[in-house]
């Protein structure tokens, strides 16, 4: 007969039997990458390090416990784990953070600060490069291009083709790649913050047409415009990089 582990059977788990977050290096390389893409959890951990009593007092621990949630929620999609798998990933990481001193907690801050995250975006068109896939997310107003950031040990080919399929629903091979154009980001320090490969992505017409999101909780509108009329209805899409982007699909 099956029966539901019990929190203790659960601690026996292969995650939760690690003894501190650095002493699992590969793990721990994977939790701070993701980090690095959730920015919104990062300044709740910026807040529990400045001030370590707020976590154990309340101020913080719902906001944190929710950004908590869905980062851990990301990763069970991607590493495929199982639900119980996932509770005792959420009970081991929140225990971490109620473990760990001020000073590691901005030690561990510093390093997810230097990592630089690697994203693809996609202007998807036909022969004519007259029209092109622009995305909307639920509850808001601007349009963009289909992008995302790498995941973990991911190359860019698999990524672009892996967001331009969940967020299109198109089905993107490398032969479907006619060029490509890569610019960085950095922040006021010097440091390079993002690095961003641009992919110029030829599909039959005929495939775009009635495209939906496979992701429809991320993306609610999937259309096709002039490539200008995209960025005039979001001029904040790569900002300072639109001659080359105009260059790469004339080219």
């Amino acid at each position: 007969k099956n029966q539901t582990p019990s929190r203790a059977s659960r601690s026996e788990s292969t995650i939760s039997r690690q003894p501190s977050i650095y002493d699992n290096q590969e793990f721990v390389d994977q939790i701070i990458y993701e980090l690095r893409r959730y920015p919104d959890l990062i300044n709740c951990l910026q807040k529990f390090a400045e001030n370590p009593r707020d976590l154990k007092l309340g101020k913080q621990a719902k906001s944190l416990c929710s950004h908590l949630y869905w980062f851990v929620l990301d990763l069970h999609y991607k590493t495929k784990a199982s639900k119980t798998d996932l509770i005792n990933i959420l009970h081991w990481l929140i225990d971490q953070l109620q473990s760990a001193s001020a000073n590691q907690m901005k030690q561990t801050l510093k390093r997810i600060d230097s990592i630089c995250v690697y994203s693809v975006a996609a202007l998807i068109t036909d022969k004519n490069r007259k029209q092109f896939v622009f995305c909307k997310a639920p509850k808001q107003s601007v349009i963009n291009l289909p992008k995302g950031s790498i995941e973990f040990e991911e190359n860019r080919i698999v990524a672009v083709c892996r967001e331009i399929f969940e967020e299109t629903g198109i089905v993107c091979v490398e032969n479907n790649i006619l060029d490509q154009y890569q610019f960085k980001t950095k922040i006021s320090a010097g440091h390079i913050d993002n690095i961003i490969t641009v992919y110029l992505i030829e599909i039959e017409s005929c495939k775009l047409k009635g495209l939906q999101s496979i992701c429809k909780n991320e993306i609610s509108n999937v259309d096709i415009l002039p490539v200008e009329k995209i960025f005039q209805l979001n001029p904040s899409i790569y900002e300072h990089q639109y001659e080359n982007l105009i260059k790469l699909i004339k080219k």
